[in-house]
């Protein structure tokens, strides 16, 4: 794709991830954000999340393109039940992010956007950013919401071989895993968390040093932490304490039919209560395939690194 057009399609999808209201004056309050994540996910199990939202000056993309939150290929269009529901809020961006994994009974759409019957990849791993607005009068309301979603075609999902076996295998280890809330003392901030972050974006990309951030407090290099796991679609690499968390990781290879790296990165989503920093991005080593990122940082440390893609996207 030649640059310019490159650029013109970045710059256009970086405004549809981004709210569209201005920066918030206020910092937004954690119980205001969290009754309003609690009440979309309420929504989406009962499928009138579509109907709840506000006609207009409301976004929505899926697998990072635009699209009307009701329209028939909407995943969001019918009803979701969730077998695994993991969450962070972000104070300073007005924000949150949401992992589901969906029960294989589900009747949603594909993860490709078609109907159920022109194949059988409907969406087993959803990774939702929602961005709000708020005042302290009305609280936090929902102005955008972008989601990746992945199904048994997908990226790194087909180690099972039935949908119900994937979920189950997801449900193993997701549910191993532990988050809790960190100490004021083992807490590390937002700029660093986002840095980390950035530095195994770039790895992925073939690029060992931070280069995008724009805070005085970057890493110069991936800081795995001991002992660390990877979970990759619906594999699981588990990294012995005196090995690094590098370990099987393919970075990214220039050649025909490959993207730039890791690009179109959203805005991120940060909680430093739990360590824990998602992005949605495209994946030049996936053909620029739309990704879910989420890293869980200890001290300083990288512990937890989750990724899914939609080949589609």
């Amino acid at each position: 794709m030649p640059g310019a057009q490159l650029l013109l399609r970045a710059a256009t999808l970086l405004t549809l991830l981004l709210p569209s209201t201005q920066a918030q004056s206020t910092r937004c309050q954690w119980a205001s954000l969290r009754s309003a994540t609690d009440a979309v996910l309420e929504s989406l199990s009962s499928g009138t999340l579509s109907a709840s939202v506000p006609s207009s000056n409301f976004t929505y993309t899926q697998n990072l393109h635009a699209m009307d939150i009701s329209a028939p290929a909407s995943i969001l269009s019918t009803p979701l039940s969730a077998a695994y529901t993991h969450s962070i809020i972000d104070q300073d961006a007005c924000a949150a992010f949401v992992k589901l994994v969906i029960n294989s009974t589900s009747s949603s759409p594909n993860s490709t956007g078609t109907s159920p019957q022109e194949n059988e990849n409907k969406p087993i791993l959803l990774g939702m950013h929602l961005h709000y607005t708020y005042t302290p009068s009305t609280g936090a309301a929902l102005n955008t919401l972008n989601l990746v979603a992945a199904g048994p075609q997908d990226w790194q999902m087909g180690v099972a071989p039935t949908t119900t076996n994937i979920t189950n295998t997801l449900l193993t280890y997701l549910q191993h895993e532990a988050w809790p809330a960190l100490s004021r003392a083992k807490q590390d901030s937002r700029a660093i968390l986002q840095s980390i972050a950035e530095s195994y974006l770039n790895f992925l990309a073939g690029n060992s040093t931070s280069t995008t951030s724009t805070s005085n407090e970057t890493v110069a290099s991936v800081p795995w932490g001991r002992p660390c796991s990877r979970l990759e679609g619906a594999m699981y690499t588990a990294i012995a304490d005196s090995e690094r968390c590098d370990k099987g990781i393919v970075t990214f290879q220039e050649g025909p039919g490959r993207g730039l790296g890791v690009t179109e990165r959203s805005a991120f989503v940060v909680d430093e209560s739990v360590g824990a920093v998602s992005v949605l991005a495209r994946d030049g080593r996936l053909h620029d395939a739309a990704s879910v990122f989420e890293m869980r940082v200890v001290e300083g440390g990288l512990r937890y690194v989750h990724q899914f893609a939609s080949l589609a996207g």
